[in-house]
């Protein structure tokens, strides 16, 4: 067409624009990360691509961090980190729905599984560890109270201390079904104050097994076969990928760390081998499908100069693969040549090569991308949050959860 012409402008005939629906249902068929970057296309986009009801027709990425205390108050459960760049965040993040029941007095941020969210619930009168736990969806705001299983720490003597504690984990999975289950492991660590110890190692292992079901909405004992592993290294990550339950396990006296698979029962399935010439493990997590690995690299000058980043590409024949290199000095901020290790990991993004930690020294949230080598401060940390967990929202209504404020 002659667009000198000027009877051929206006013989043009306007290109029809899709509605906004329409294009919605064309941008939820491309990935997460295209969309983020549709934002910059124009302002009715922006606004199309971060408006909040909109937003849960879209398969859903990480949203962001929920971060939370151990102190069990009100103002300390959680905070969240939104990553969206919407103008408001798609969930509650003060959690009012559940803070302004009477039943509910102190929850702790334990963590939490495809977009649904793990609580340990109890009352301000008891001065023992847990009541019982709460599961919640930020994004439809439904809740539910799971009963105590009936653990209680145990008593102090005066020449030994024995120490007792439990790690719970949430298992859901929305595409195989609507229920979750809780899979708590409690561990003893046992030892003769000094004076009567003829050696400073403790006894540290799995001794019990526990599962709740909210299809059945019991407690069960399982039998545990966990004597040797000295602990769960519950602050390295753990990760559910093909319906198993994924984390790290401390090595026995000396014997190389390992990832152990359990499945929904707490039962252990496998480990999965992890060199010692790959490092020391530093965080478990999945990404794009994969198993993933993070870990530091020793040598004789200095603890750990270098991070890597694993990926388990074949899953059965547990061939860990290099992703990435990373300089110690760069992430801890210390480019004058001292590697301090100043610097914990909390996440690894779930469809992109991108992790985040916290720099202990300044308590900020960073995020480090593997491809451009590029660090983003994204927030101040408080010094007594000691859970971060990674939110993708989940918008269905689900059975299981049986309240709604």
């Amino acid at each position: 067409m002659d667009y000198s012409n000027p009877a051929a402008k206006r013989s043009e005939v306007p290109v029809a624009c899709p509605s906004d629906d329409a294009l919605v249902d064309i941008l939820s068929r491309v990935p997460a990360k295209s969309r983020f970057r549709f934002k910059c296309v124009s302002k009715p986009w922006r606004d199309l691509l971060t408006d909040r009801l909109r937003c849960r027709k879209f398969p859903q990425t990480l949203d962001g961090f929920f971060l939370g205390g151990s102190s069990g108050d009100k103002d300390n459960f959680g905070n969240f980190i939104d990553l969206s760049g919407r103008p408001l965040p798609l969930v509650d993040a003060s959690f009012s729905f559940l803070t302004e029941l009477p039943e509910i007095q102190k929850i702790n941020l334990l963590g939490s599984c495809n977009g649904l969210v793990l609580f340990g619930h109890r009352r301000v009168s008891d001065n023992y560890d847990s009541l019982g736990y709460v599961v919640c969806n930020p994004a439809t705001q439904q809740w539910v109270a799971v009963p105590s299983c009936g653990w209680t720490p145990p008593p102090l003597s005066y020449l030994y201390a024995c120490y007792q504690y439990t790690c719970t984990y949430l298992v859901f999975d929305p595409a195989a079904s609507p229920h979750f289950q809780l899979v708590q492991f409690t561990q003893d660590e046992e030892g003769v104050v000094l004076q009567f110890r003829e050696n400073n190692d403790d006894d540290e292992a799995v001794t019990e097994v526990r599962t709740y079901s909210s299809e059945s909405g019991v407690w069960s004992n399982q039998t545990s076969e966990w004597g040797a592993h000295r602990c769960i290294m519950s602050s390295f990550g753990s990760v559910f990928v093909d319906g198993m339950l994924h984390f790290m396990v401390g090595g026995e006296y000396g014997k190389e760390d390992q990832i152990v698979v359990v499945d929904r029962e707490g039962k252990k399935c496998r480990n999965i081998r992890w060199a010692k010439e790959h490092g020391e493990i530093l965080f478990v997590g999945q990404s794009q499908g994969c198993l993933h690995c993070i870990s530091g690299l020793a040598n004789s000058a200095v603890e750990m100069p270098e991070v890597s980043v694993w990926v388990l590409e074949d899953y059965d024949k547990e061939e860990w693969v290099r992703k990435h290199s990373v300089s110690f000095a760069h992430l801890s901020g210390n480019l004058n040549g001292e590697d301090v290790f100043n610097f914990y990991f909390v996440s690894i993004h779930p469809e992109c090569n991108m992790v985040f930690f916290v720099r202990s020294d300044s308590q900020k949230l960073i995020s480090y991308h593997m491809d451009t080598k590029e660090m983003c401060v994204l927030c101040s940390v408080r010094r007594d949050y000691e859970h971060v967990t990674q939110y993708v929202p989940y918008f269905s209504v689900s059975s299981a959860l049986a309240n709604k404020h």
